[in-house]
């Protein structure tokens, strides 16, 4: 509907064989088919190289969220790669913060990540938030591929942050961090499940 986001947390460009013959752009196509509000990196959306993934986002409809230090990495003289986007939905102005995975450069050959370094999440959050404070949201939303533990620390330091959604693992699950009043979910692999948070 028009009050929904669909998001992804990363590692949707490799890993299927449409995605891996397509060096990803098979996926990407799928994803502005179906609307994708964000998605964020993962690191296996590095296999075919810094590079390759600049031309998937270019390539695509929706943002890619991420360190803007990838820029630096690719010597891009226009912006590319953002940490953060706000949207205004249904008169409710949200933001979504795109944790970049810091296994990225240990996942990666070194030329893949075009000497790319990430930040631990936390550090990463604390860089944004600021930001986004000044952009006078009502809703914060973090997604990245990272650990429920990562997320979990995410929303234990930050009570701005109304939910977080993760990276897949082998049994979806749904936790409650710190007071039990901020949702951390876990995403579904290679779009075999959509998750739904209300």
């Amino acid at each position: 509907t028009d009050a929904s986001l669909l998001l992804d947390c990363g590692d949707f460009g490799y890993g299927s064989y449409e995605g891996d013959s397509s060096h990803g752009r098979l996926a990407v196509r799928f994803m502005n088919r179906a609307g994708y509000d964000a998605a964020t990196m993962g690191g296996r959306d590095f296999c075919g190289g810094a590079q390759n993934l600049e031309a998937q986002a270019r390539g695509a409809t929706f943002p890619f969220l991420c360190d803007p230090m990838l820029d630096v990495a690719l010597n891009r003289p226009v912006a590319l790669f953002r940490p953060y986007i706000t949207k205004d939905v249904k008169g409710i102005r949200v933001a979504i913060v795109g944790i970049t995975d810091p296994l990225i450069p240990l996942l990666n050959i070194r030329d893949n990540v075009a000497g790319f370094t990430v930040d631990e999440p936390l550090r990463q959050m604390a860089r944004y938030l600021p930001l986004v404070r000044g952009e006078s949201v009502a809703v914060v939303i973090v997604i990245g591929h990272i650990t429920p533990r990562e997320g979990c620390a995410i929303a234990d330091s930050f009570p701005d942050v109304n939910l977080v959604i993760c990276a897949s693992q082998p049994r979806p699950e749904l936790r409650l961090a710190g007071r039990a009043s901020t949702p951390v979910l876990v995403a579904g692999a290679y779009g075999q499940r959509l998750g739904v948070a209300d």
